[in-house]
């Protein structure tokens, strides 16, 4: 019998962000941790199930009229996607020796092209473009890479 488990795997890459850092992230499921979570509002719900319907880009259209949302959204999709380093819950204080940080952590720039990522299918060469866009000099290398299986391994501990 065929296994076709592996289909449904996460694909995890290393992906430089504008910042210079250089993440492990998951392909983010934005809406998927919205419909899960209880904490996230009803109106910021609606505003990520309206974007993913409409299949605009708030981000790389420059749309501003909603950036308190737009912001809320992003931190979602940064806690979505990282795997390397580790995100923690608000309120922990991360233990940066085992890999961890605060959503406070990630600069805001770096937010907003995870959150672009994740609305384009999280697709490392779309991010790469977004910041040759932006004129981030972070794009002009590799896109990324996968992550070999020790890393992985390491990062889900």
């Amino acid at each position: 019998m065929t296994n076709r488990a592996h289909q449904f795997k996460p694909k995890v890459e290393e992906v430089p962000l504008p910042s210079g850092a250089v993440v492990v992230l998951r392909h983010p499921n934005v809406l998927g941790m919205i419909m899960s979570n209880g904490n996230v509002p009803d109106a910021l719900a609606q505003f990520v199930t309206d974007i993913m319907a409409s299949g605009k880009n708030p981000v790389a259209d420059g749309d501003t009229n909603n950036l308190p949302m737009l912001y809320e959204m992003a931190n979602l999709a940064v806690r979505s996607a990282f795997i390397s380093p580790k995100v923690v819950d608000d309120g922990v204080e991360p233990d940066y020796d085992h890999d961890e940080i605060a959503i406070t952590d990630v600069q805001d720039m770096d937010k907003l092209a995870i959150l672009n990522w994740s609305i384009q299918g999280g697709d490392a060469s779309k991010l790469a473009s977004f910041l040759e866009e932006q004129g981030n000099g972070a794009a002009a290398g590799p896109s990324s890479k996968p992550v070999s299986r020790k890393a992985k391994s390491t990062a889900a501990k």
